[in-house]
This record gives C-alpha cells, sequence and structure tokens, in this order.
C-alpha cells in the first residue's frame, strides 16, 4: 500500500490534482508549522514562488515550494522542504562557498546532506515517511537502477561515475561493486556512523578525504561537471527547480493563509477573488465580499463584540470546575462548624468533590443568502455571531466556530442549474482564533442562494475535527427558511437533504438548535416558517435577533 502521509493533514488528497487557491493556502500553513518546528525559528518564510522570482531557489531565510503538486509528490515536496529547513538550521553556508569546483560541492553537499539528514530523523521520526517519499523520488526510482547498471557508468578511470555511485551509495539499488575499490570508498563515507560528523567543517574535512581517494584513481578534467542524472544532481547542489505561479495568485494564497479562512467545499470561488489593492483589510476572497456593504457590517461586528463582553459573565461560569462540600459525612475532613457535636456518635466530618463540566463546541452555520438581506437580517445575524465569538473567547472551555453557507454560480455558463455549487466557509473559529479575528466576520457578504442542507456534510466533517476531550457539540443554525434549486437537485429535494441531515445529527447525538430569522407578517415569511420546520422539525424555533436573551438562554442549558 502507497501510504500518503500528508493525508493526516491535507483533507482533499484524494483530489489533490485539482487544487484550489484555499488548498494552496492550508499547504503553505501546514508546511510553515513544520519548519517552525524544525528551525524553532518563526521569521523563514515558506511559499510559492512566481515567474520574477528566479526559479524558486529557495535561500537561507526563505524556503520556496513548487505548486506543481498532486498525490504521488506532495510527500515529497514536503520532505524537500523539511530537508532545506534542516540546512537552515545546521549549515555553515560559507564553508559550502570556500571552493568552486562543482564536482567537489556534489561531494561536500551529499556528505552535508547526509548528516543534517540523519539529525532530524533522530531528532523528529514523525518526519520519516517524508524523507522516505524524497529519497524515492530521487534515489529509488527506476532511472537511478537502469543508471546503476549501465555499464558506461562503471568507468573508474571517470570522475562522473565515482560520484555518481556515491550520490547514490543511499539507494536502494546501490552497487558497491560497480567499479573497483568502490567498496573502500564506502567505508570511508561510513554512513551507519555518520553521526560523527557534528558540523559543516566535519563534513567538509571528510569531503576533502574523498575528494583526494576519488583523484588518486581517475583522469581527465577533475573540473568539467557532467552529471549522470540531471534531476538528481539538482536536488544534491540545492537546484531542484520549482514550478511557480501567478502574481496574482500568491497574493490571493497569502491572503487566505493572514484570514485563516477555510473552504471547505471544491468549489471554483477563486475565479472570482478579486483583490482591490494591497491592504488586507480591503483585500478579501471571493465573490461574497460586498465592498458597499462592509461599512455597516464592521458596525454590527464591534457592536457583536461589545455585547458579547458584557454577557460572558451571565453564561454558565465555566473557568473553574465547581467544588461541593457534603456535611455531615461519617469520614473526611473534619467540619470546624459540627466540632459541637462532638459526642463521636454524630457525624462532624466533611468530603468535597469537584463538580466537572464538559467541554462545549458550539458550531454557528449562517444562511449566506441574498433573502438575509431584508429586515436586516444579515446585520443582525452578524451581531449575534460576533458576540457569540466573543463569548467563545473570554470563557474558557467553549469552542465557537461559525461557517457561512453559500451558492457559487457561474454566470458565464448558458445553464445557470448545472453551474450553482454549494460552498462552506469556516469564517471563525476560537480554537485556532482570537478576539482580534472576530473582525473577520465584517466580510460576509449575503447574496446569492441558499444552500441549506447539501452543506451539512461539509459542516459535520468540521465540527469532528480536532476534538476537545470530552467534548460536546452542538449544532446552531440561523437562516430564513428559503432553500435553493442547485445542480441537480430541485428545492424540494434539498428542503428533504435538509431533514435527513439534521435528523442524522440528532442520532449522532449532536444538539440541535434551529432558528428562523424573523422576516415581518408577509406571506412569503409565512411560507418560509413553514419550509423551516420541515427541514428542522417542530422543535425549531422563530428567532427575533433584536432580542439575544432567548438564544444566549438555549445555549447556556447545553452548556450546564
Amino acid at each position: 500500500m502507497n501510504k500518503i502521509h500528508s493525508a493526516y493533514w491535507f483533507r482533499d488528497i484524494g483530489q489533490v490534482e485539482d487544487l484550489s487557491l484555499f488548498d494552496y493556502a492550508s499547504i503553505q500553513n501546514s508546511i510553515s508549522n513544520f519548519v517552525k518546528i524544525i528551525t524553532e525559528r518563526d521569521d523563514i518564510k515558506v511559499g510559492f514562488s512566481t515567474l520574477n522570482e528566479g526559479g524558486g531557489k529557495s535561500t537561507k531565510d526563505t524556503i520556496i515550494i513548487s505548486s506543481q503538486i498532486n498525490k504521488e509528490n506532495i510527500d515529497s515536496i514536503v520532505g524537500l522542504t523539511l530537508h532545506e529547513a534542516s540546512h537552515i538550521l545546521l549549515t555553515d553556508f560559507s564553508l559550502k562557498e570556500k571552493n568552486n569546483n562543482r564536482n567537489f560541492h556534489s561531494i561536500l553537499n551529499w556528505i552535508e546532506d547526509r548528516r543534517i539528514d540523519h539529525h532530524i530523523l533522530s531528532s523528529i521520526a514523525g518526519y520519516r515517511g517524508y524523507y522516505a517519499k524524497l529519497y524515492d523520488k530521487y534515489f529509488n526510482n527506476l532511472k537511478v537502477k537502469t543508471q546503476i547498471e549501465h555499464s558506461k557508468n562503471r568507468d573508474s578511470k571517470n570522475i562522473h561515475c565515482w560520484i555518481f555511485h556515491l550520490i547514490n551509495m543511499i539507494s536502494k539499488h546501490r552497487d558497491i561493486k560497480a567499479l573497483p575499490e568502490l567498496d573502500k570508498l564506502y567505508n570511508i563515507i561510513d554512513l551507519k556512523n555518520i553521526d560523527r560528523l557534528k558540523s559543516t567543517q566535519d563534513a567538509y574535512e571528510l569531503a576533502l578525504e574523498v575528494w583526494d581517494f576519488i583523484n588518486d584513481r581517475v583522469e581527465g578534467d577533475i573540473y568539467e561537471h557532467i552529471p549522470v542524472l540531471k534531476d538528481q544532481d539538482d536536488f544534491v547542489n540545492g537546484d531542484v527547480k520549482k514550478k511557480p505561479l501567478s502574481p496574482k495568485e500568491k497574493s490571493i494564497i497569502e491572503q487566505i493563509g493572514k484570514l485563516n479562512i477555510k473552504d471547505l467545499e471544491k468549489s471554483n470561488l477563486v475565479d472570482n477573488i478579486k483583490p482591490k489593492d494591497q491592504k488586507l483589510k480591503d483585500n478579501f476572497l471571493h465573490n461574497f465580499l460586498h465592498p458597499t456593504q462592509l461599512p455597516s457590517n464592521k458596525v454590527s461586528v464591534k457592536e457583536g463584540i461589545n455585547m458579547g463582553k458584557k454577557l460572558a459573565s451571565k453564561l454558565q461560569f465555566r473557568n473553574l470546575d465547581q467544588k461541593v462540600t457534603y456535611h455531615n459525612q461519617n469520614k473526611g475532613r473534619v467540619d470546624a462548624r459540627n466540632l459541637y457535636k462532638a459526642t463521636f456518635d454524630d457525624l462532624i466530618f466533611k468530603q468535597d468533590f469537584i463538580k466537572e463540566h464538559k467541554k462545549t463546541h458550539i458550531h454557528l452555520s449562517i444562511d449566506g443568502s441574498g433573502s438575509m438581506c431584508m429586515y436586516d437580517k444579515d446585520f443582525k445575524t452578524l451581531k449575534l455571531s460576533a458576540c457569540m465569538a466573543t463569548i467563545a473567547c473570554l470563557i474558557p472551555n467553549i469552542r465557537v466556530s461559525i461557517s457561512v453557507r453559500k451558492v457559487k454560480t457561474d454566470t458565464k455558463k448558458k445553464d445557470i442549474n448545472i453551474t450553482r455549487k454549494p460552498v462552506t466557509i469556516i469564517i471563525f473559529d476560537s480554537l485556532t482564533d482570537d478576539i482580534k479575528d472576530i473582525s473577520k466576520l465584517s466580510h460576509i457578504d449575503f447574496k446569492d442562494l441558499t444552500p441549506e442542507g447539501l452543506c451539512f456534510d461539509s459542516i459535520k466533517k468540521y465540527m469532528g475535527m480536532n476534538p476537545i476531550s470530552q467534548e460536546k457539540i452542538v449544532f446552531v443554525n440561523i437562516s430564513d427558511g428559503f432553500p435553493s434549486a442547485m445542480l441537480d437537485t430541485v428545492k424540494e429535494k434539498v428542503e428533504e437533504v435538509t431533514r435527513k441531515k439534521v435528523n442524522e445529527f440528532k442520532r449522532e447525538g449532536i444538539d440541535v438548535l434551529s432558528y428562523f430569522v424573523e422576516s415581518g407578517s408577509t406571506i412569503k415569511a409565512t411560507k418560509g416558517l413553514k419550509t423551516f420546520k420541515r427541514m428542522y422539525g417542530n422543535t425549531s424555533e422563530t428567532l427575533n435577533v433584536d432580542n439575544f436573551s432567548k438564544i444566549l438562554r438555549d445555549i447556556n442549558k447545553q452548556l450546564k
């Protein structure tokens, strides 16, 4: 079985050939974290290059990732990044520049690679899988095997043959009898004891010994550099070519990473990303930012943050488990208030017990459709969302994540029904975000259509990620009950899918709180409420978002 190690942290490994910019941002963020772990530095920039950035070669403070990523090479790309990070951590680059002979550089670089790779693998064993895939790519493939066996590479007078077989001493196809005395060179390298090399200086001195050994056995020009395998030589000498992105794509990926936005459904949203300028507050992701609406959104979010700070103390007090003392016990600690009973026939002891609260993950899913703009439902919903996010940031053991359900419509297509795609955007999670990140909610634009339950599989998947020990999950839905037809799914089928998914949540122990946002007393509003009841059940309730007390009381019950 060809195990993909990156599948542990990259969710879309099965469809990795068709990456969105959200996926690139996720990969970049994960690899950046690996680099921070290895180097214990947060000033090393990790990312993709553009066409005007010198072919993507990494430097002493920048590591470049190739954008040509698929499920066959993603592990080796991670391994290459880890390898380059270990150079930044452990290699003295000034020593590598002392000799301008490319053949000598190949020997020194290869020995230094063995030293630093051994250091990382013996320190952080969890990275072995990535390094194994990296070695498979450059040393264990069929091309290497063919060249090792080829007679043209067995000329002991040719320096290129010696360097080639030296480099492939770590290949599973190696042949230490390919050249006379190659076994002696193998013993000089002594890979089993490579940890004896403590520095780049040690590697340099061993490289000089190897260089002298080879020079005594070859003829011809020792400065001419003709590698047997170009890609292998590029890796050994740190010249791996990495496919770049366009400057626009790179800019958008960096914005996604900074804002920590996650696209949980495959879509073409990235087609509509149009950053306005270089300021992060004015750059945003896809077609759900409406620039003219942004100032009003900011006001609503700010009001919600202020309200959350005031209401945090009114929810169940959760930063400490409650201590309950039972008096009149026949054993325990002496209860001072009962000492007057000390005839030793009475119960004068007390015992303390800790009443623990379950940690709670509240996921608030917001209907991001255009109908939510009526009666200021959008602004009021943002206010409520910001309030809940603030409460989660201020009260330990409560996690609040917030998603927006939307529909992406490709208006360039003639048949609009087959180009509507449900999209879930996770825009806040108190597990990874803090109170300053709540301002991201102001970027939500309420427009397009309502996917309702078509997004619930992705939400369920997200709620199951990074679980807290003994976590209780509460799904809170806010919408106005008007699902839309899309793809090959008619409106009635969307309603049925939603109803089934809600019941599935309940069967699996996820508590569901569903709130219908009031839209006045119009006929359409009444019809919307009936649709809402069919989807979310008779336990669903009407919510006046001007009055938060009802939803906060319901959430408080869930916290007990």
